[in-house]
């Protein structure tokens, strides 16, 4: 699965003088439409505007029924291309409906969050959330190319920013403690934009790699998965409570909860489990989780679609730049887990 990507607005110009289209349609949310719209649509060709409502909330089947209404009721055809200008629901849910519409048509992911420039928006991955379970229906389908420009950066609240710079702190884990070691000195607010650009680009390059070489996840690329197992399980907890956290948030929490299990019950380095925590209580300020109910997290763990016949499976790390894949962890070692996790 080929994965074209370029860095930069501008460089669109170009790759709309080498292709046409019938027709352009880019999906937005209010937010982007409102801040980001205005950056990108002068580089664009003559184009409609596709408004859903932001937030995980919404990325369920009716509102693809919504975009894709609006698809045919402005005439979209099988030479038709939808630009994806958002977030990680944006991207996710953009691709989906791309990839369903017609039996597929192009599209191209423009990125305006961190977590999408570093995660989402990358892979091939579409998806939309199902009955409150994250991403639970989905498939595999490349953009035709993914646009990334920090510019858009500037557009974000620091909490959505704070929250993508988790996912560029995993792929940092999957690389070595060198690369984990610059995360440690200052936030990853505090940083330059130039060094920002810089562990964006580092983290954009790297996911890119692992998944040219493991296209539809059947080994190397689960590694990508660090965190997210627990992290998505707290995510829908939240989802299914009517509270709000951010993926990110959730992410850095699971990565919290899974350094334990893995320096607990397997052989991460004590130091590099308290390098994790130190990283957390660095950038976030944990919220209140008296809350969760463990029966309620170990069905949604469940039926993570990386398990099989419901044995939950994690990715830990073994030391800062290798993992250990498919870990089986019993029912009382993930309470010790969450326990922990409440009480850090």
């Amino acid at each position: 699965m080929e994965q074209q990507i370029s860095f930069g607005i501008k460089s669109l110009s170009s790759f709309f003088k080498k292709k046409s289209y019938s027709s352009v349609f880019v999906l937005v949310d209010e937010n982007t439409k409102r801040y980001c719209h205005p950056l990108l649509k002068n580089v664009l060709p003559t184009h409609q505007l596709i408004i859903v409502r932001s937030g995980e909330a919404n990325k369920t089947i009716l509102t693809c029924e919504a975009i894709w209404s609006k698809m045919l009721k402005n005439k979209a055809d099988r030479n038709s291309l939808l630009v994806n200008l958002g977030g990680g629901v944006i991207t996710d849910m953009g691709g989906f409906c791309a990839s369903v519409f017609m039996r597929g048509i192009d599209f191209l992911n423009v990125p305006t969050s961190l977590m999408a420039m570093a995660d989402a928006a990358i892979g091939g991955k579409t998806a939309i959330d199902f009955l409150s379970y994250k991403n639970t229906l989905g498939g595999f389908k490349a953009p035709v190319l993914i646009c990334i420009d920090t510019v858009f950066l500037t557009t974000l609240p620091t909490r959505e920013l704070n929250s993508g710079a988790a996912e560029v702190f995993k792929h940092a884990l999957l690389q070595g403690k060198r690369e984990t070691s610059q995360f440690l000195l200052k936030t990853f607010l505090s940083f330059s934009e130039q060094e920002r650009q810089t562990l964006i680009k580092k983290s954009v390059r790297y996911k890119l790699k692992v998944v040219m070489l493991d296209p539809f996840e059947s080994n190397l690329r689960k590694q990508l998965n660090l965190g997210h197992t627990i992290g998505h399980a707290i995510e829908s907890f939240f989802l299914l409570q009517k509270k709000t956290i951010l993926h990110g948030e959730a992410v850095a929490l699971g990565l919290v909860a899974e350094a334990f299990l893995a320096y607990r019950f397997f052989k991460l380095p004590f130091e590099s489990f308290l390098r994790i925590v130190f990283w957390y209580d660095l950038n976030f300020v944990k919220p209140n989780l008296k809350a969760l109910d463990f029966n309620v997290l170990m069905k949604i763990m469940q039926k993570d679609k990386k398990n099989t016949k419901a044995q939950i499976k994690l990715v830990l790390l073994e030391r800062e730049g290798h993992v250990l894949l498919d870990s089986q962890i019993t029912k009382s070692q993930l309470l010790e887990g969450m326990a922990f996790l409440q009480a850090f």
